[in-house]
């Protein structure tokens, strides 16, 4: 689909070997500088290109086994960041042109920023994920923007947002950056694209069901102010480690996850969905985030990590499970990613035979029985 990137496949010392932290931005600046600012549609392919490029790379480093698999995500989940925040770059910078900065009364300029959920905020993207993002801004309720046209500080983020989605997910020559997903925003697609901060907090604190407590394990900023990254960690940690009626949580858990494989398992008598299925990769994230909810109030070490399998070692290591559950349910889910990875670059459905992993999804199943069912009872 994108044969200029034959070029990449020219010189095996880079293919193998994708950038990480500084090297991915400095490669991505290099190919953005020569482009005039105001040359939205040309920055737009080249992004692209750049995302198709590293992929590419992050690809042939994964099937040569070059870096391990926990790592592929890794590679994944910080090139999604980085082109986040060069989108949130370009979008602030054009619309602060022309419409000046959210400032406040006290002069400081309000903040913004992009909070990941899901695969992206547990820092488990693969090949084909969308990103699932939420928008939180903490500007001034009556106040506008300083520029000679204006605008309030809601809608000024609102465009903010927008503009970052447009730049993401719109189709052109070189395709798309990333499918964006904000369903998972206060109130769901019923809601505000952006909210700020107080009012998501409120949201969280009184409104909120208990799948989306579940999301908000995962959730962390992003791209954005570093202040506002800040105080929306803090909320999200009070909001995860408030105490709760265990039975009740299992309960709501169990019944969740339930809904969810009646209406996503792709299953069948002679292959397996490897996330849906019983004793699946989706019960061993719901292990983890019930475990969170549960304990993270007596184990703030729990709030630290948003991905699963740190979750479960910070679990064995605070004596919360014993070693032996911990090594069953995180070496299932190295497997089931692994195959989650390989399925994608082939853009198919990741499945296993009906036979297949037995011992496994036996071993999964019998600690969901043991911690969320017997809870539940």
């Amino acid at each position: 689909q994108q044969p200029i990137l034959l070029d990449s496949l020219l010189d095996p010392r880079l293919l193998y070997k994708p950038p990480r932290g500084e090297d991915l931005v400095a490669e991505l600046d290099q190919i953005l500088e020569p482009i005039a600012a105001d040359d939205l549609e040309h920055r737009m392919d080249s992004l692209r290109r750049f995302r198709h490029e590293q992929m590419l790379r992050i690809a042939a480093a994964d099937v040569t086994n070059s870096i391990p698999l926990m790592v592929v995500s890794d590679h994944l989940t910080e090139l999604a960041e980085v082109i986040v925040r060069q989108a949130l770059a370009e979008a602030w910078s054009e619309l602060s042109k022309r419409y000046g900065q959210p400032v406040r009364e006290d002069g400081s300029v309000a903040g913004f920023i992009v909070v990941g959920y899901g695969k992206m905020g547990g820092i488990e993207l693969g090949y084909g994920s969308d990103l699932d993002v939420v928008f939180l801004h903490d500007g001034a309720p009556d106040a506008n923007t300083d520029g000679e046209k204006t605008l309030s500080h809601h809608a000024f983020f609102l465009r903010l947002a927008q503009r970052i989605i447009h730049m993401l997910a719109t189709q052109t020559g070189g395709g798309r950056a990333y499918e964006i997903d904000t369903r998972l925003r206060p109130s769901g697609k019923s809601g505000l694209l952006v909210t700020s901060l107080p009012a998501f907090r409120s949201y969280q604190e009184d409104k909120a069901w208990t799948w989306e407590h579940q999301a908000l394990v995962r959730a962390r900023a992003v791209a954005g102010d570093e202040k506002l990254s800040e105080l929306f960690t803090e909320s999200r940690n009070q909001v995860l480690s408030r105490k709760r009626n265990w039975e009740e949580l299992a309960e709501q858990v169990v019944s969740m996850r339930r809904k969810m494989r009646e209406h996503l398992d792709g299953s069948n008598p002679e292959q397996l969905d490897v996330k849906q299925m019983p004793g699946g990769l989706i019960d061993i994230e719901f292990i983890a985030q019930y475990c969170t909810l549960r304990y993270s109030g007596e184990c703030p070490e729990l709030l630290i990590f948003t991905d699963t399998i740190r979750i479960l070692e910070t679990m064995e290591s605070a004596q919360l499970m014993d070693l032996e559950t911990t090594q069953a349910l995180t070496g299932a889910y190295r497997e089931y990613r692994r195959r989650v990875h390989r399925a994608a670059l082939q853009e198919q459905r990741a499945s296993i035979g009906a036979d297949d992993l037995q011992t496994t999804r036996d071993a999964v199943i019998e600690v969901w029985k043991q911690m969320l069912e017997s809870a539940e009872n």
